[in-house]
């Protein structure tokens, strides 16, 4: 009865670092060009922005998802554990 939720908190972890290569890639997919053709700071500094906007959303979707594992997991330990507190009392 547990193994959708099971199956939940193994996947959200992997949904949010499969997210933060997403938003890595973004962050850092132009970088490269943009610096071999620029050596000007002023003009890197729109670039920066992206990049670090990029790394924001990588890593808030990587805390999203493994606060929400935790949560889960937590949630399914203590449904589990009343579940089992129960059937010990129905046994005795």
């Amino acid at each position: 009865s547990y193994a959708l939720l099971r199956a939940l908190v193994w996947a959200i972890p992997v949904l949010g670092f499969i997210g933060t290569v997403q938003g890595l890639s973004a962050a850092l997919g132009n970088f490269g060009g943009v610096l071999s053709e620029t050596a000007d700071f002023q003009q890197l500094r729109p670039v920066l922005r992206e990049v670090t906007a990029g790394l924001a959303t990588a890593f808030d979707t990587t805390l999203v998802a493994l606060v929400a594992a935790l949560l889960i997991q937590l949630w399914l330990t203590v449904t589990h554990r009343r579940e089992q507190d129960l059937l010990d009392e129905c046994t005795e």
